[in-house]
């Protein structure tokens, strides 16, 4: 029996659950495995120049959700997810992220739609929806933990809990 990596329930032999699948749009019947595999995703967050605009030290990408094909597309600046690929150095950084914010859900932080999706390699990607951004371009005021410890985003890996 498999366990969905969006909702953590069964879903029999099928990739994802239909309640994850909702979850992502209602209109979703399927998803497929992301059409990259964990390198190739880390080649192209690294010479995308239209990736470089997000903040962080993990590799990311912006993609969009295609309802009808039933899969992530990689779309620039335009997307409204980000994935995170696995790290070839310290594996299993999506599900770590994965879990530290259903942990930060679960003592009652309010945290945006997140989940793990399966690539054509078998491996795991991290999917985070944007949350900074409104209709159409308009950008919204964050925060980071860097500017909730007082420090500058030069010194944001510079603490520890």
């Amino acid at each position: 029996m498999k366990i969905c990596p969006i909702t953590y329930k069964e879903c029999g032999e099928r990739l994802y659950s239909f309640e994850g699948l909702k979850l992502l749009s209602v209109n979703l019947e399927k998803l497929i495995l992301f059409p990259y595999s964990a390198e190739e995703q880390r080649h192209k967050a690294l010479t995308n120049i239209d990736n470089l605009n997000l903040p962080g030290c993990s590799l990311k990408l912006n993609v969009r959700l295609n309802v009808q094909a039933g899969c992530f597309e990689l779309s620039g600046d335009k997307g409204n997810f980000i994935l995170k690929p696995q790290d070839s150095i310290n594996p299993q950084i999506p599900e770590n992220e994965d879990l530290t914010m259903r942990l930060a859900k679960a003592v009652c932080i309010d945290v945006p739609f997140h989940g793990l999706i399966y690539c054509k390699d078998k491996s795991m990607t991290y999917f985070i929806k944007k949350f900074d951004r409104g209709n159409g371009k308009q950008k919204f005021y964050t925060e980071d933990f860097a500017q909730l410890s007082g420090n500058l985003k030069e010194e944001k890996f510079n603490s520890t809990m």
